[in-house]
């Protein structure tokens, strides 16, 4: 019988052996007995709701070892003046040791099932609490795993769940993946040091994957990709994903503020287009194309009425972005214009968005260059007072605004 030295047994002091004086002297028939029932279940498959208790117990594991001190604070009394410091400290080894015994486990099933042909029914009951149990402990596992920087074991991890998910559907009949394993094993390994090629991999794995899905990809995965750009640089690459993938998984306000996020940060100082664009430039364009997208892709989401505050203040980030490095004269991004308008497509978008006190206070304080900033500026302070009058309604009851 193959034991794996993390994996804890029926029998524990068959693995962690004591001095023979001290082990528990096993009749033969009682020997005999247990070789059986091992040999039995190393021959055959689990019973589904074993396999279902097997994996919720590794979830409510991994996840405890997760939780375990994650820093220190350490006094330091430098010639009498003691500062405080917090010092984070490595993750528990244990963890990493829970993930590779549910690799052996997931891989031993295989090859068990493999070696049986057909299929065998199996109750709805016990296939929800499969889906349920085994995708909870691969979410752990993926979590715990990135706490310890390993993404080569997120990438076996992965794999191996596929081969399983493969085997079981062989043998049931039927899908056990949820989708949001892979958006959460792309989140996960995007905090990581792996490189940009893996993370495109993994999303390849999920669309190889589809057969074997319980739940289909939805705009969570594609979120969970879009942001795995940030620190990347890859703005053009988390733009061509959204593009292809828009269709066919959907996308929602995260998805959105997400994008003009990404957008925003990309905008610096080295822009190659500052120069070139100098002459094309016009009151009506701007030189910047990434407020060009943002423009093109706020205009879409407001289309299909999928804006609220968080939208708004990332197309304001962006603008504000644009501003700060399109402002030499002929090449000029205008903020303010610009700024006014965003405001105008929210009020015609027939909802009332706290984001106002936000305009006021970037038009105070970035666009105060402008000559139209104090029309502007009356007009939103006309617009916070509107908002707080309709705060106040019969019986002091709150009107949630956004």
């Amino acid at each position: 019988m193959d034991l794996h030295p993390s994996t804890t047994y029926r029998y524990p002091s068959l693995m962690h052996g004591k001095p023979p004086s001290q082990q528990v002297r096993l009749s033969l028939s009682s020997t005999a007995t247990f070789l059986q029932e091992s040999s039995t279940q190393e021959n055959s498959p689990m019973d589904p709701s074993e396999l279902s208790s097997r994996f919720h117990s590794y979830a409510i594991n991994i996840s405890r070892t997760r939780k375990g001190i994650k820093s220190i604070t350490v006094t330091q009394d430098i010639q009498g003046d003691i500062t405080k410091k917090t010092v984070p400290l490595a993750p528990s080894p244990a963890s990493l040791s829970a993930v590779r015994s549910l690799i052996y486990m997931m891989n031993n099933e295989i090859q068990v099932l493999s070696r049986f042909g057909g299929k065998t029914l199996i109750s709805d009951q016990d296939h929800s609490s499969l889906v349920s149990t085994l995708n909870r402990a691969i979410i752990q596992a993926t979590r715990a795993s990135s706490d310890n920087g390993d993404y080569n074991m997120i990438l076996k991890l992965i794999n191996t769940t596929i081969e399983y998910a493969n085997a079981i559907e062989k043998f049931y009949g039927v899908s056990v993946l949820d989708a949001r394993i892979f958006g959460e094993a792309i989140t996960e390994m995007s905090k990581t040091k792996a490189s940009y090629s893996k993370l495109k991999r993994l999303w390849t794995v999920m669309m190889e994957a589809d057969p074997l899905l319980f739940r289909k990809p939805t705009s969570y995965e594609l979120n969970a990709i879009i942001l795995s750009h940030i620190g990347r640089r890859k703005i053009r690459g988390a733009l061509d994903f959204y593009k292809t993938y828009m269709q066919d998984y959907g996308r929602d306000e995260y998805t959105a503020s997400s994008l003009m996020n990404l957008l925003a940060d990309s905008i610096t100082f080295n822009e190659p287009n500052i120069a070139k664009d100098i002459k094309n430039c016009t009151s009506e364009s701007s030189p910047c194309w990434q407020w060009n997208e943002a423009d093109l892709i706020l205009s879409e989401f407001e289309r299909l009425s999928l804006v609220n505050n968080q939208v708004y203040a990332s197309a304001l980030k962006v603008n504000e972005k644009a501003m700060e490095i399109y402002r030499t004269p002929g090449n000029r991004h205008y903020g303010a214009k610009v700024a006014m308008s965003i405001f105008k497509r929210m009020q015609a978008s027939g909802k009332c968005f706290n984001i106002i006190s936000e305009f006021l206070e970037k038009l105070s304080n970035s666009y105060c260059n402008h000559q139209r900033c104090v029309k502007y500026a009356r007009t939103l302070s006309h617009a916070v007072q509107l908002c707080q009058l309709l705060t106040r309604v019969s019986n002091g009851r709150q009107l949630k605004l956004c």
